[in-house]
């Protein structure tokens, strides 16, 4: 099995140093991992710019991998960015429903 050498950039080291160390102890644990599998199970390749990212938590790790140097770069930690609530609220076409005294209902 090919090995990879997994190198943080300053600014992630950064911000990994600023987490709390529950955190942090899983982020190190999934980086570990990208040593033996640089594309893991639930990496996605980012869109528009190169490199994968992978998520562990409410955190996303941005890095690049050199298949030739066999080098992962780690180029930062994110947080997941919360989805606003509108969006979850269900969606319908019809009007809504006014109920009256006697049980039934009006439109």
């Amino acid at each position: 099995m090919i090995s990879y050498t997994v190198r943080l950039k300053p600014r992630a080291e950064r911000e990994l140093d600023r987490l709390p160390i529950a955190f942090a102890r899983r982020i190190w644990e999934k980086l570990l991992t990208l040593e033996r599998h640089s594309r893991p199970r639930g990496a996605a390749k980012l869109e528009g710019v190169e490199g994968y990212r992978i998520r562990v938590g409410d955190y996303r790790i941005v890095y690049l991998v050199d298949d030739d140097q066999r080098v992962v770069d780690v180029a930062r930690r994110r947080a997941v960015p919360p989805i606003h609530p509108r969006f979850h609220q269900r969606r319908s076409s019809a009007p809504p429903v006014r109920m009256t005294k006697r049980g039934g209902s009006t439109r």
